[in-house]
């Protein structure tokens, strides 16, 4: 797949190439990771907390971040904020109204054909050595684990 997509990357970003329709796609963008929204929720959401809207602000105000205000009410409502762009701009959409300006260093669907650009044999050498140790590492926590396993039915 690598050597099919890196010998027709001309014709994939071609004006009427597959790819010229994914330059102006709507993208969601989600700031921080699910996991830490949910935290922050399971936090707050504890009766205690939810008596006082004050003891409920500290607790989210755990995001002080640059986005705070924008992430604040969909957390508050139990929801994941949830932000979105277009693949051709570095502005990050807040919602309908909002936007801010500059927010990625470049369009998504720059970095897009920037990677492309940079396909060869050598990068594949390198993709398919990340893919290798990976695989090796699982399968190695895998017979480390099954021996922890068999060592425990011998006792």
């Amino acid at each position: 797949m690598y050597r099919f997509l890196a010998d027709r990357r001309e014709a994939l970003f071609a004006e009427d190439g597959p790819f010229a329709r994914m330059r102006d796609l709507p993208l969601r963008f989600i700031y921080r990771h699910t996991k830490i929204y949910t935290a922050v929720m399971n936090t707050y959401l504890v009766p205690n907390y939810l008596r006082d809207g004050m003891d409920t602000s500290i607790q989210v105000d755990v995001l002080c971040r640059p986005l705070l205000h924008a992430e604040l009410e969909p957390l508050l409502q139990a929801d994941i904020p949830l932000f979105g762009a277009s693949a051709d701009s570095t502005a990050l959409r807040i919602d309908e109204k909002q936007s801010l300006a500059g927010f990625f260093a470049e369009p998504g669907f720059d970095l897009l054909r920037d990677r492309f650009a940079k396909l060869s044999d050598r990068d594949m050498e390198l993709q398919v050595s990340y893919i290798r140790s990976a695989s090796n590492r699982s399968t190695t926590a895998k017979l480390r684990k099954f021996q922890r396993a068999k060592n425990c039915w011998r006792k």
